[in-house]
């Protein structure tokens, strides 16, 4: 039986990938995205919730190729959903065990370039009752705790953001409300989701994290200016994004009339 824990103390969660079921290393080569997980039905996958951090494990024995460890870090960006097994298997490589599974947790987990070997957290006093090390056998997803999670963050090359996390948040709370979301956070200077109601309108949201207890959070020059000329502009602040998230959004208007001055750009390039 799965022991129980209290979102207050969630770090993060695990999956495990069985390298003879799916093809990791292909994936990491390609230099994609994880975009979905397995998981097996319980009181976790019902806490599972978009925001949260999310860690990808491939498990095997000592000195295995490929190497057992942490692979890949990121954020869940929805609730779990059923599949249908008749679709495309991808890079599953036993479809007897991919027909198995329908139950999955959409994600966004970035592969790293070199996997961090089990045996170094192993032998890491901070993790000795990390669950996937005293667990191994535990179906997905496994738990991490936040001290935990706070000292495999030493070792991570990739460490999923805390926007990130507001922006998973948000996003799924308009797709919820059958909204279409288009994440341009990458391309898109001044918001971080388009997003358009099945009714023809479009909101043009930026969103942020806020530290602690208090709303309070920063904007850039292009967040300004765009809320200062768009009227579709908005501003999404999000408190405890890996627990317990709650949002307040807010116009343009009201955003910019609370706004202060954080910086001062002094440019001397003309003196």
């Amino acid at each position: 039986m799965m022991p129980s824990h209290d979102l207050d103390d969630l770090g993060a969660w695990i999956v495990k990938c069985r390298p003879a079921v799916f093809d990791i290393e292909t994936a990491r080569e390609a230099g994609r995205p994880v975009t979905e997980w397995t998981v097996v039905p319980s009181y976790r996958t019902d806490l599972m919730a978009a925001g949260q951090r999310i860690l990808l494990w491939v498990t095997g024995p000592a000195g295995a190729w490929p190497t057992p460890g942490l692979w890949g870090a990121g954020t869940v960006t929805g609730r779990t959903f059923i599949q249908d097994p008749d679709g495309d298997p991808g890079l599953w490589l036993d479809e007897a065990r991919r027909r198995r599974y329908n139950t999955f947790v959409p994600v966004d987990i970035a592969l790293f370039e070199v996997p961090i070997d089990r045996e170094a957290l192993r032998f890491d006093t901070a993790l000795t009752n990390l669950e996937v090390l005293v667990q191994p056998k535990m179906a997905n997803p496994l738990w991490v705790t936040c001290d935990e999670y706070a000292r495999l963050e030493r070792y991570l090359p990739v460490v999923p953001d805390t926007d990130d996390s507001a922006r998973a948040v948000v996003a799924c709370a308009y797709r919820d409300l059958g909204w279409i979301v288009d994440d341009v956070h990458a391309r898109q200077p001044g918001w971080d989701l388009s997003c358009s109601a099945p009714g023809g309108q479009v909101l043009h949201i930026a969103t942020r994290t806020a530290p602690g207890d208090r709303p309070r959070v920063l904007l850039t020059r292009a967040d300004v200016d765009s809320a200062a000329h768009d009227p579709d502009w908005r501003l999404a602040v999000v408190q405890r994004p890996w627990s317990r998230p709650s949002v307040t959004e807010v116009d343009a208007e009201t955003a910019l009339g609370l706004a202060h001055p954080h910086l001062y750009e002094v440019n001397l390039r003309n003196i």
